[in-house]
């Protein structure tokens, strides 16, 4: 503590000796004036520094938000599975909106993605490749539907294939689906993806689509709960 009391008599002094020698205002100009000088000198290196302090923090930054991507798709990957045998579907498909190289939350989407999915053993393979970066032109209609109405079913009856022509046709073409059933993934202001369960097969009418949509209901806020938590 003495020495504490010391220290604080010596500054008081100094302080008490620069303000009557050249008074606060001059000693702060010159203070001022010697870091300017510093500053001119050293300008490059200053900078140098900042922008390498900058880099390893957005360095950081990204590791981290890919960590949280990593940790997202383990989690995800398990929900969907049980989502694909809850409802007895042959595959599901796990979409997501962007307009560039990462999605954003609220902002319009130009493009549709493939991120996951997961098949029954027996389910024929596709062609993963031309599920990426649909275009948005190809899904508008469905997706302002799913943004109204959170799920479409389309049993491969007349009524789905006129009203959402290029949707039929291209699931139907690419991966050889009968049946399926969109699912809106919905964000903070807008929709983050969707999720699309398929069956490659008809079954007339035995499928049982209100217990197919009870699990659905049950399952997508836990998937929508999981999204939002590693949504920055």
């Amino acid at each position: 503590m003495a020495y504490i009391l010391d220290k604080l008599k010596v500054l008081s002094e100094t302080v008490a000796m620069i303000e009557e020698k050249l008074g606060i205002f001059k000693f702060i100009q010159y203070c001022l004036f010697l870091l300017a000088m510093y500053v001119s000198f050293n300008f490059t290196s200053i900078v140098e520094n900042v922008m390498r302090i900058q880099t390893e923090l957005a360095k950081k930054e990204h590791e981290k938000r890919l960590c949280m991507r990593d940790d997202l798709m383990t989690e995800l990957s398990k929900l969907l599975v049980e989502l694909r045998s809850g409802t007895d579907a042959d595959r599901v498909l796990y979409f997501e909106y962007h307009n560039s190289t990462e999605n954003f939350v609220g902002i319009p989407f130009k493009y549709a993605n493939l991120v996951l999915s997961n098949q029954k053993y027996e389910c024929p393979s596709y062609d993963v490749s031309k599920y990426r970066d649909i275009n948005s032109g190809l899904i508008s209609g469905i997706y302002d539907e799913l943004r109204r109405s959170n799920i479409i079913i389309n049993k491969g009856n007349p009524e789905f294939y006129s009203k959402h022509p290029e949707i039929h046709e291209f699931f139907s073409s690419q991966d050889g689906s009968k049946q399926q059933v969109f699912i809106n993934l919905p964000g903070v202001n807008s929709p983050m993806g969707m999720i699309v369960l398929e069956w490659m097969e008809e079954d007339g009418n035995t499928r049982s689509w209100p217990d197919i949509i009870s699990k659905i209901n049950s399952g997508v806020p836990r998937i929508n709960a999981l999204i939002s938590k590693y949504t920055p």
